[in-house]
């Protein structure tokens, strides 16, 4: 589950849909026994139905903005016009699953086995709403710290740190969109390395995680 190490916000109605599935189960397992009091919080939470919307705020990637940049999305979310458009397209439990398994597959494998111009196009869509809607998140967010009276110092440094969030999706956008690409004008056999940058350092540190949550299975 990506909310044990990332900041999310999410529907009650959308986790309930992602939490039944079969192909999630083993997440599930994972989230339960690495954080098996949030896990039961949450299911106790959703069961409940008292609360119509979930942040996921891991310790080690917490902080005010980051608050503010998930709360943003709920309030696009809550919106009208293109703005509530571009949250219903971009947050879609598809496309950003569909994201993440991409991102997941450059990173492990070095490349994600997609091509054609048409999801190619697809892609480059996909990329510009998820961008599109992270950027919006963040306005709204410090919108509402100023709101509630961040310092201007305070300010800056939220949106540098939004900034570099921001220039990640895109970079991981980039990297999808041209190994798509790539795969569709080269032949099969040459079909290879992704161009993300430091992509065989992530890899490899994804590789140690994997091994990690595999060590304690055992």
């Amino acid at each position: 589950m990506d909310s044990i190490s990332s900041p999310a916000a999410a529907n009650n109605n959308d986790l309930k849909e992602i939490l039944n599935p079969k192909e999630v189960r083993r997440g599930i397992q994972i989230f339960n026994k690495e954080k098996p009091k949030d896990y039961k919080k949450l299911i106790k939470s959703l069961g409940k139905e008292k609360h119509k919307y979930q942040i996921f705020l891991p310790k080690k990637n917490g902080g005010v903005e980051n608050l503010a940049h998930e709360v943003g999305h709920i309030e696009n979310s809550k919106s009208k016009g293109i703005r509530k458009l571009i949250n219903n397209k971009a947050n879609s439990t598809d496309t950003r699953n569909q994201f993440n398994t991409d991102l997941n597959s450059l990173m492990n494998f070095g490349n994600h086995g997609k091509s054609g111009i048409k999801t190619a196009t697809k892609d480059y869509v996909k990329s510009l709403l998820i961008n599109q809607e992270e950027k919006n998140a963040s306005n709204r967010g410090l919108k509402i710290m100023k709101n509630l009276g961040a310092s201007k110092k305070e300010l800056e440094q939220a949106k540098e740190h939004m900034d570099k969030g921001l220039e990640t999706y895109r970079s991981a956008g980039k990297a999808n969109l041209f190994t798509t690409l790539k795969n569709t004008v080269q032949i099969p056999s040459r079909k290879s390395e992704s161009i993300m940058v430091n992509s065989e350092i992530a890899r490899r540190e994804k590789r140690k995680e994997i091994a990690r949550l595999n060590k304690k299975k055992e």
